[in-house]
């Protein structure tokens, strides 16, 4: 088991948002993830600044993040980089702080907060193919933070969070001893109607650290996509474009448009929500062998990767650009969507796996008939793909793609 840092120093939280960063200094390139902090040390104020993810606000709009980087020069893919096997790997110990203020109590309940935990653990199974689980404990009570709402409410939202997680653990002390467990939430009642308020997220969560923030709400789907960023995913966006061109240089990226994927900003809990394949890769819960990383033109068959029992070959991935590579998969589990059903699920992954963008096929109808379908073919120009073929039986479903390099 991992051990983190129990307490957290004020920071300057940032908005890490996706394929290039919202406020982006360096030249338009995605930010890299940072490396958590030691933990025999307090978090210092730059490296959570860098470690601290995004605001999963519920009235999300459509936030401009990019474009797509330069066309590709060869057909080497890059390189794409697994997690430490270690956090995201194997059964992760888990502590739920249930939390109130002494003007504004809290409304939770063990019994609940753990239904609610439970259901997301047995996601986390299927989506990881067994590869990691998540055993949660939650206070048996509430614990009354030294400060009224209005005291952490309207602070600015890093302060507010590091008061929120230090005064949690500190007050919950003679019960748990935070350090031993490797993930732990802060759920408190909602701040966000608080005047002057600066806590309006639905949900809070460090990349690749220890620690996430719930205001108010705790339903499974939201715990997993918070969770999903402790573990080291950013979100899960969409191209789209002006032109009907689907790889266009002149589009945006949506923050959270992949509305398939459990990182994106499906808001409803359905239960066919799934990482995409980069991201399971990324997280090792996909071996290199069941990725196809394609260099020569053929015909390669990709199985369904949406699915517990996924096997073999679930992913192509095939070289964009020095930065970018298409990802390839076939995702079944939406069976009322005839498009995925039928069709490839196309994304762009940077090669450090910063965030996905979904690319719409259809863009002038909707993401919901994003999938390539067989017989139509997709092209930058230098990389063309065709779905041919499709069969098989549940779970078991198959998708032949033609690749070519024109």
């Amino acid at each position: 088991m991992t051990k983190r840092s129990t307490l957290v120093t004020p920071v300057v939280i940032a908005m890490i948002a996706g394929f290039a960063a919202a406020a982006c200094t360096d030249g338009g390139e995605p930010r890299e993830e940072a490396t958590p902090p030691p933990s025999d040390r307090p978090t210092t104020a730059a490296e959570t600044d860098d470690a601290i993810a995004e605001a999963d606000d519920l009235d999300a709009d459509d936030d401009e993040l990019g474009v797509p980087p330069a066309l590709p020069t060869s057909t080497t893919p890059s390189s794409i980089e697994v997690n430490d096997l270690a956090w995201s790997t194997g059964t992760k110990k888990l502590l739920d702080l249930r939390i109130q203020f002494p003007d504004l109590p809290s409304a939770s309940t063990q019994d609940r907060d753990m239904s609610s935990l439970l259901e997301m653990a047995s996601h986390y199974r299927a989506y990881s193919y067994g590869r990691t689980d998540v055993v949660p404990t939650v206070s048996a009570r509430a614990y009354t933070l030294p400060h009224p709402a209005a005291y952490y409410a309207t602070q600015t939202r890093a302060l507010a969070n590091t008061a929120l997680m230090n005064d949690a653990i500190a007050a919950a002390a003679g019960d748990y001893t935070a350090s031993a467990f490797d993930r732990v939430i802060v759920h408190f009642p909602s701040l966000s109607k608080i005047a002057g308020s600066n806590v309006k997220y639905g949900g809070w969560s460090q990349i690749h650290g220890p620690h996430s923030w719930l205001n108010g709400g705790f339903g499974w789907r939201l715990l997993a996509h918070e969770i999903g960023h402790s573990y080291g995913c950013y979100h899960a966006n969409r191209w789209t474009v002006s032109n009907g061109d689907p790889l266009s240089a002149t589009g945006r990226a949506v923050e959270y448009g992949d509305k398939f994927d459990i990182m994106g900003g499906d808001w409803a809990n359905d239960p066919r929500l799934d990482f995409n394949e980069a991201y399971k890769r990324k997280l090792g819960w996909l071996p290199a062998t069941s990725v196809d990383v394609v260099t020569t033109p053929g015909r390669y068959r990709i199985s369904r990767f949406d699915d517990s029992r996924a096997s073999g070959v679930v992913a192509i991935r095939i070289k964009k650009d020095d930065k970018t590579d298409y990802w390839i998969g076939y995702r079944r589990a939406f069976t009322d969507n005839a498009s995925l059903s039928n069709g490839a699920y196309v994304t762009m992954v940077s090669s450090s796996s910063i965030s996905s963008l979904l690319v719409d096929v259809t863009p002038t109808t909707g993401y919901e008939d994003a999938a390539l379908p067989i017989g139509r073919t997709l092209s930058d120009g230098h990389v063309s793909l065709t779905p041919v073929a499709n069969g098989g039986v549940a779970p078991y479903e198959w998708l032949d793609v033609d690749v070519a390099f024109p």
